[in-house]
């Protein structure tokens, strides 16, 4: 779709385009990732000023900008690629204490995550094996583990696999037991 040349390895950001979201420390993180290239896949109210940073920047060719897509055809976008970025910035509690809808697309697609060092996202990573955890504002933290993805076929491997098993459990049916489960016990309160 976007003719990235074979071998350059795809750095996905899925989901709105807002600020917040690690959008503009991402293009900055790729000027110094040079064997891969950035795809943001979403819609939003930065969509014209990450066009503007793309251009002004001189990134096209390692930064692309595609259109939302419904979301029965997402995770085959997602599956295309080889790291989830996930770089929630500290905007105040609810983004601290967030746990994104896009690290679990990421997850089901078989995509190991880069994504902020805060505590939901921390626990979920970590305790799935499924990524790497960032300051989101240390741009050099995020290069490097970036880099470590992208070099260790090993760890990434590791993380793929761990990625498709996880993606096994948290799935709707299993998620959705859960709540029924809580709601009946809420009702014999």
């Amino acid at each position: 779709l976007l003719s990235i040349p074979p071998g350059r390895k795809v750095i996905l950001y899925q989901g709105g385009l807002q600020r917040g979201r690690g959008i503009f420390i991402s293009l900055r993180v790729i000027r110094r990732i040079h064997n891969a290239a950035l795809v943001f896949l979403g819609n939003g109210d930065l969509r014209n000023e990450i066009a503007r940073e793309i251009k002004d920047e001189q990134l096209s060719g390692r930064a692309y900008l595609l259109d939302a897509v419904p979301t029965s055809e997402l995770l085959g976008y997602t599956a295309s690629a080889d790291i989830g970025v996930c770089l929630i910035e500290n905007y105040g509690a609810s983004y601290y204490h967030s746990l994104p809808n896009k690290l679990f697309e990421y997850v089901a697609a078989g995509v190991p995550v880069v994504a902020s060092n805060f505590p939901e996202m921390r626990s979920f990573v970590d305790s799935n094996g499924v990524g790497l955890c960032v300051d989101p504002g240390d741009e050099e933290e995020i290069v490097s583990a970036i880099q470590r993805l992208l070099m260790d076929a090993s760890l990434y491997q590791t993380m793929v696999k761990n990625c498709r098993e996880a993606g096994n459990r948290y799935t709707w049916e299993n998620e959705g037991a859960k709540l029924v489960a809580a709601v009946e016990r809420l009702k014999k309160v």
